[in-house]
């Protein structure tokens, strides 16, 4: 709908401003038309004016009057004869100045020559020369607010929807939870008992990090724990990874920024997960201090990402695998945008990929 949206609104704008720009590029034509019939008007007072006749002095009077913009008139000498709204003097150098601005007239009567004239511009028209500049950075200007809007309206929009999302599922994970518990009372098998239990007890984990997302809380806990966990517990719990997968960890000496524990691990997860999926038999581990972030990267050597997903892998619902959900890399980037702090990839289609986290030290 956004993306609809915006999309109208952007071919609104460019409509506008090529409207814009027309009725000013017309406005200017006409404005220069006036001018030119003005200054010709002028000149053909001015050469064809006597001083003894009094009728024509006073059409002068009443044309120079109206005239606001520069006028310089030349006979067929090249001597100034006349100009208005030129300071007294400076006539020779206001010639070369508007011969640059607009085509002399060359005023004639029955074909003889009487005078040519020089003019410049009027104030509308020097205006309206620099509208169409304003008028596009203004669009540009009304444009990029509304992109900044939407960008946001969306975020917030899909803030709304993880948080409902997540207590929702949290909520329907309550009710069967409680019941398997109390179906374990009945079993006898102790082995098979505590393998339930386990199981229950990570669903309740799972119920708990959803119900975190609508409620984050923040404490101070040492990241490299929290990765060495993750990493033991993906081990544990896809078939035979330590047999075909090397997980590397190189951690170095950081901070404990305030974090939620329960959130990051997820993330963590999430990531080595994928790592696993992409065929990697190597993964490393880092964490090191990058001034005032927290950087952990996850690198492996799987089948890497074709360069048009790469744009588009944190996006809810996109996905390369053959039944995936499209849900684990939007849902890790929704939780290190919680955290303040940011989330991309660098990966090459064959050469593998490295997911690179950015957690600042001071929230």
């Amino acid at each position: 709908m956004y993306s609809t949206l915006k999309n109208y609104i952007i071919l609104v704008v460019i409509l506008v401003l090529v409207g814009f720009v027309m009725y000013s590029e017309y406005m200017m034509n006409q404005l220069e038309n006036e001018t030119e019939t003005v200054s010709r008007i002028y000149g053909r007072f001015i050469g064809s004016a006597g001083s003894e006749d009094t009728e024509l002095n006073i059409i002068f009077d009443e044309v120079i009057q109206k005239i606001k913009f520069p006028v310089v008139v030349v006979d067929t000498a090249g001597r100034t004869i006349a100009s208005t709204n030129i300071e007294r003097g400076k006539e020779r150098e206001a010639i070369s100045r508007l011969a640059n601005i607009h085509q002399p007239v060359e005023v004639k009567y029955l074909d003889i020559p009487l005078c040519t004239v020089y003019y410049g511009n009027t104030k509308a028209r020097s205006f309206l020369k620099w509208a169409p500049y304003l008028q596009i950075a203004l669009a540009f200007l009304l444009l990029l607010i509304a992109v900044l809007w939407f960008r946001g309206a969306k975020k917030t929009e899909e803030s709304m929807i993880w948080a409902g999302i997540a207590k929702e599922t949290a909520h329907q994970l309550g009710t069967p939870l409680s019941s398997l518990m109390a179906w374990t009372e009945f079993i006898k098998d102790t082995e098979i008992k505590n393998e339930m239990m386990k199981d229950i007890g990570r669903l309740e984990e799972v119920s708990e990090r959803f119900s975190r997302i609508g409620s984050i809380s923040f404490k101070s806990i040492d990241i490299n724990g929290i990765l060495a966990d993750s990493i033991n517990y993906v081990k544990k719990r896809i078939p035979h990874l330590e047999n075909k997968v090397t997980i590397n960890e190189d951690y170095r000496t950081v901070p404990h920024p305030k974090i939620d524990d329960g959130l990051i691990s997820w993330a963590v997860e999430n990531i080595l997960k994928n790592a696993v999926d992409a065929d990697s038999t190597r993964i490393d581990v880092k964490s090191e201090r990058r001034g005032k972030f927290i950087r952990l990267s996850i690198k492996d050597n799987g089948k890497g990402i074709k360069k048009r997903d790469l744009k588009r892998i944190f996006d809810a619902g996109f996905t390369t695998k053959e039944y995936g959900w499209g849900m684990g890399l939007s849902l890790t980037k929704r939780i290190i945008d919680l955290h303040g702090g940011r989330i991309f990839c660098v990966s090459r289609e064959g050469n593998g990929s490295t997911f690179v986290i950015q957690l600042p030290i001071d929230r």
